[in-house]
C-alpha cells in the first residue's frame, strides 16, 4: 500500500545513532515504523527488561513521503516497509539509558535459566554420542 505522507517513531541505540535529516537506512532493508509514540515507548521499555532482545535507548520522530507499506501489525500500530531509505529523521524525542543490573539481579537471572541451560547441554551431549 502506497502512503503519500507518514509520520511515526523509530527506535535506535548506540549502534544506530541518527541526526536530523538523516536517511534511516539503505533501500531493501526491512524496518518498522511505530505509528504512535506510546507504542515506541512500550517497545523501548520492554527491550530494556526482557533478555535476549535488542536493547533500544532512543526514540526518533521520522517522516516519509510516497512510501510503500508492506504490512501493518498489532492493530496498525507497526507499519513494515522495505523502503527505509525514504524514511527521514526529524529529531530524537526520548532517550533512556540502560540501567545497570546489580550483582543480585544477575544471580537471580542465572538461577532462573540454569535448569534450561543444563537441559540444553545434556541434549547436545546425547547428540554427539550417536
Amino acid at each position: 500500500m502506497k502512503i503519500a505522507n507518514i509520520v511515526g517513531y523509530m527506535l535506535g541505540n548506540s549502534n544506530h545513532v541518527m541526526a536530523r535529516g538523516d536517511q534511516w537506512c539503505d533501500a531493501g532493508e526491512q524496518v518498522y515504523i511505530c505509528t504512535n509514540k506510546d507504542v515506541a515507548k512500550a517497545i523501548l521499555e520492554s527491550s530494556q527488561i526482557e533478555m535476549g532482545n535488542i536493547i533500544w535507548t532512543t526514540i526518533y520522530r521520522v517522516h516519509a513521503n510516497d512510501i510503500n507499506i508492506d504490512a501493518y501489525t498489532d492493530l496498525r500500530n507497526l507499519a513494515w516497509t522495505k523502503e527505509g531509505n525514504k524514511i527521514i529523521v526529524d529529531r530524537p524525542v526520548l532517550y533512556r539509558s540502560v540501567q545497570k543490573m546489580s550483582e543480585q539481579h544477575l544471580l537471580q537471572n542465572a538461577a532462573q535459566i540454569r535448569p534450561d541451560y543444563f537441559k540444553l547441554v545434556k541434549g547436545a551431549q546425547r547428540g554427539k554420542r550417536k
